[in-house]
């Protein structure tokens, strides 16, 4: 779920960096953005080990 989340996060904040000229709205999501991003590895981390076969 955590996975999701972070993905819906990110998709939405490119689109609206996208979208918007405001240069401290701009400011704000690059900082999100870049946050975020810097969490992945943590999910990683974290992440269940898949099983394999029976």
């Amino acid at each position: 779920m955590e996975r999701f989340i972070h993905n819906e996060n990110l998709k939405l904040w490119r689109r609206q960096l996208q979208e918007t000229t405001d240069p401290d709205k701009r400011a704000i999501l690059e900082n999100l953005i870049e946050e975020e991003e810097a969490r992945e590895a943590e999910l990683e981390a974290t992440a269940r080990p898949k099983r394999r076969g029976p």
